[in-house]
């Protein structure tokens, strides 16, 4: 048998086979400036730049759907009323007695009267009884759906009552006929006018 070969490693061999010899330990490791480690990095620039503008966008698309919401909202609760009038109109017609529309401005609220048979007059005129609840009918603002909606003013012919009559016609709160258009306003930028004469009502944006 031959003669057995002694084989002396060194330092440096050891190293060769993981590929680091001759090279110093930092030359192995290579920074990117560009890609931060995931954890703990900062935001770049261009990063900041991109969220910020994403936000001006959100910001610009939320106000005025806030302001769309808002102006729905009112408009909805003008319809509503608007409804109610023309529901006390019929009943004026449909009974044969008058019925009064009153609105408080102070407590954000109207209510629907009906005259008594036999005795005439707003004063004596009594709450109507809404068949869906039957409770006294009465309408509020600026609480529950619609809360931030309030009846800003009223003005119907020097107060805040209207009547129809039989024939359907609008009168002040004083029993006299309507001379001129009536109106209700909400947030002092909807109104819903009653017109003299015929009783029509209308809502104008």
């Amino acid at each position: 048998m031959g003669a057995a070969r002694t084989y002396r490693s060194t330092g440096a061999d050891c190293f060769s086979g993981l590929g680091l010899t001759g090279r110093p330990m930092h030359s192995a490791i290579r920074f990117n400036p560009g890609r931060a480690h995931p954890s703990g990095r900062g935001f770049s620039l261009i990063e900041l730049v991109a969220v910020m503008t994403l936000a001006a966008i959100l910001a610009a698309v939320a106000v005025p759907a806030m302001t769309s919401t808002g102006s729905m909202r009112r408009q909805a609760g003008a319809h509503q009323v608007a409804r109610d009038l023309r529901l006390a109109r019929e009943l004026g017609i449909t009974t044969g007695r008058t019925a009064w529309v009153g609105f408080d401005v102070a407590s954000q609220a109207y209510t629907l009267r009906l005259e008594p048979f036999g005795n005439p007059g707003r004063a004596q005129s009594v709450a109507w009884i809404d068949p869906a609840t039957r409770r006294d009918f009465a309408q509020e603002f600026d609480v529950g759906e619609r809360i931030g909606i309030r009846i800003s003013a009223v003005s119907i012919g020097g107060g805040a009552w209207v009547g129809f009559d039989s024939t359907g016609r609008p009168r002040s709160h004083n029993e006299s006929l309507l001379a001129a258009t009536g109106s209700i306003t909400l947030d002092g930028s909807v109104v819903i006018s009653v017109e003299p004469g015929a009783g029509w009502i209308e809502v104008q944006p």
